[in-house]
């Protein structure tokens, strides 16, 4: 197991996790995790008390979708995780309940980057992390 140094754990901004609906379990563990980290390195002064930035993903009737970032992201570090597999995400359009399929994720995930806007400090295809 590759083992890090106290200095690779820093990062450029602040991190910031968006964590879709396909894989919001994922993402409190992993914000769990990060916490736990931070606190247990030289970095107790600047801890966040949570990584996870709160997004709310629309439906309209017709399918189409947008998501809006109920916080700020400028200046932070942005991974977005989503689990493309996940057909368990239902939504209404036409008065019937619809599966996600692995395109309505993908979406999902252009919306996010849409919503970003060019406001986080790094938010290229680099740092968007699929789960799959």
């Amino acid at each position: 197991m590759k083992t890090y140094s106290k200095q690779s754990v820093v990062s450029y901004g602040q991190i910031g996790i968006i964590g879709l609906e396909s894989s919001r379990e994922l993402c409190e563990k992993i914000n769990n995790y990060l916490i736990g980290q931070r606190i247990n390195t030289d970095h107790t002064n600047s801890v966040q008390k949570s990584f996870l930035i709160p997004v709310k993903e629309i439906r309209f009737s017709n399918g189409e979708g947008k998501i809006v970032l109920e916080d700020t992201v400028r200046g932070k570090d942005i991974y977005i995780i989503c689990d493309v597999g996940n057909y368990s995400c239902t939504y209404e359009m036409h008065g019937f309940k619809n599966h996600k399929s692995p395109d309505d994720h993908f979406q999902d995930i252009k919306r996010v980057l849409s919503a970003l806007g060019g406001k986080a400090k790094k938010n290229n295809c680099n740092h968007a992390t699929f789960v799959f």
